[in-house]
Order: structure tokens, then C-alpha cells, then sequence
């Protein structure tokens, strides 16, 4: 990754509906070039989606939580696919030591997070689910 993709990206992260007009301006390429450089980061899954974050209100009104998943081997790859598309789990990491997944979530209200939950413990390859709710967010980077 060289540092013209690099600032694309940190571009793209701040506004994701920029012009690539405007970012060839602010990389100093031609909008061609641009154009390519951001196809080339799609295909090789540099950039994985174009998104919105929402405003506050709505983070506020949500019930955010974390799973520390134990699975009945390593599973964890076996998991993850599935859960690709549910629009509730916003991030699936493997990890090392006694906990083999984190997973975080955030639903609407704490009954559908109950409901997710159930759905998480019906696998067969999830031995054990902690859950950890968030109580408040002191500080959000992104």
C-alpha cells in the first residue's frame, strides 16, 4: 500500500461520499487514475464497504454489548461466515487465549439483544456465551 492509497483511505474514512473528483485534487492525480486506484482497493477488499455512521440520538438509543464466545474446538472460521450479514454484529475477532471469539453487537433494545444471544447459543459450535454490556461510553474514536 503505497502512501497515494494510504491517504485515499484516510480520506475516504473522514467523508466517504467525497467526489473523486475532489480526492484526485487532494492526492494530486488525475480523476482517471483516482478512479482506478479506488477500483483496485475494492477488488483487493481494501475497502470493504461505503457507509454511514449515525448521529448520536440514535447511538444513544441503542444497547451495545460484547460476547465472549468459548467454541467446542477451532471453530471460530466455521462461525464467522455465518454471521456476515447480520446486521446487529459490527465486529468478529478471533482470539488467543481462554476466550476464542469477541464478538460486538448492538441492537435496538435489550430484548433483541437477549434474542441475538439465543441465536448465538443455538450453534453447535459454541460451547459457552459471556456477555458483557456496555453501560457507557466514556470515549469514541470511530
Amino acid at each position: 500500500m503505497d502512501t497515494i492509497n494510504q491517504k485515499l483511505l484516510d480520506l475516504l474514512e473522514v467523508n466517504a461520499r467525497e467526489t473523486v473528483s475532489s480526492l484526485a485534487a487532494k492526492v494530486g492525480l488525475s480523476r482517471t487514475s483516482t478512479q482506478e486506484r479506488l477500483s483496485r482497493l475494492e477488488s483487493s477488499g481494501a475497502i470493504q464497504a461505503y457507509t454511514i455512521r449515525r448521529g448520536s440520538k440514535k447511538k444513544a438509543e441503542s444497547v451495545r454489548a460484547y460476547f465472549l464466545i468459548n467454541t467446542t474446538g477451532a471453530l471460530c472460521h466455521e462461525i464467522a461466515p455465518i454471521l456476515l450479514n447480520w446486521p446487529e454484529i459490527k465486529s468478529f475477532e478471533s482470539i488467543s487465549g481462554e476466550i476464542d471469539a469477541l464478538i460486538c453487537v448492538e441492537c435496538d433494545t435489550n430484548d433483541k439483544l437477549g434474542d441475538l444471544r439465543d441465536r448465538l447459543a443455538a450453534f453447535h459450535q459454541i460451547k459457552h456465551i459471556q456477555t458483557l454490556s456496555v453501560l457507557k461510553t466514556r470515549i469514541e474514536w470511530r
